[in-house]
């Protein structure tokens, strides 16, 4: 049982919100030109004058800067695409959580939080190659956050069944021989397809009270089954009676994984009494923050 609202959850750990917002370049617009704005919202009450701080790093490309060099010979050059920009996101973080850490207090945990999945689920249609480099760029960052005794981790809403799958295959039906036998056997009683309208967020909303965590569980997806030297661990925490969030972090961060469940849950707490939402604060804070800049 954990206490959200407590002193000691609230200043234990600095939490870090990133977010990022970027002009794409269009070949039809000249000059050629991309703009990529990564900001962060550092919560670090009794380190910071004010109890947090906004800070921010803008970087502009133009005309030949934004052609990317073939990386094989499967390749040839282009202008920068969505793989590209994200790579080059993935650079500015990490010169901006440099910058950043080079003045904070470096006996406290620092919990780096973005709205995203550090697992990239979402890059199963991606090419190969272009996999392979998102993987590439994500170890390179992971291992560098290390480092600087950063925690990485991808907060975000998933509609993900991997859990549940794992646990209709590894437990409900671990005894069956084949799933054809068991689907043919059993119609739609089968496991497989009485729960096919199932997904984790679901599982969860009945299984857990307010703030608390599910199971820490190893990740696997696509991504990771063509590129096995990342290792990504996940849980899920019940925001409210209706909502809940995905958290992602790497291998080596579960160890502290009560550090990251009670900043965890002590940021959504913060949030929904300062800003009605049930996302965490210093996150939420820096998406409002990158959406302003963005309009402006």
């Amino acid at each position: 049982t954990i206490n959200p609202d407590s002193a000691d959850a609230r200043t234990k750990n600095i939490v870090i919100g990133i977010d990022s917002s970027w002009i794409e370049p269009d070949i039809h617009i000249k000059p050629l030109i991309s703009v990529m704005n990564v900001a962060a919202f550092i919560y670090a009450p009794k380190i910071i004058t004010g109890g947090y701080k906004i800070d921010n790093i803008v970087e502009l490309k133009i005309g030949k800067e934004l052609f990317v060099k073939p990386r094989s010979q499967r390749s040839s050059w282009r202008i920068m695409k969505g793989v590209d920009l994200e790579i080059w996101q993935f650079e500015l973080i990490e010169n901006l959580i440099e910058r950043i850490m080079y003045n904070l207090n470096k006996d406290k945990k620092v919990f780096l939080l973005f709205d995203g999945s550090l697992s990239m689920s979402y890059a199963g249609n991606y090419s190969t190659e272009d996999q392979e480099l998102l993987v590439d760029t994500v170890r390179g960052f992971v291992n560098s956050m290390r480092k600087l005794n950063v925690v990485p981790l991808g907060v975000y809403h998933s509609l993900s069944r991997g859990f549940l799958n794992a646990l209709i295959r590894g437990v409900i039906c671990a005894s069956e021989l084949s799933c054809n036998r068991c689907i043919l056997e059993k119609g739609d009683d089968a496991p497989c397809l009485k729960y096919s309208m199932v997904n984790d967020k679901n599982l969860f909303l009945k299984r857990l009270k307010v703030y608390e965590r599910g199971p820490l569980f190893q990740v696997h997806n696509l991504v990771l089954e063509h590129n096995r030297n990342i290792d990504i661990r996940g849980f899920y925490i019940k925001v409210d009676e209706k909502d809940i969030m995905r958290v992602e972090m790497p291998g080596w961060a579960s160890s502290y994984i009560d550090d990251v469940h009670l900043s965890i849950a002590s940021q959504i707490s913060l949030s929904r009494q300062a800003k009605g939402k049930g996302y965490p604060y210093a996150l939420l804070s820096c998406l409002l923050y990158t959406s302003d800049a963005a309009d402006e």
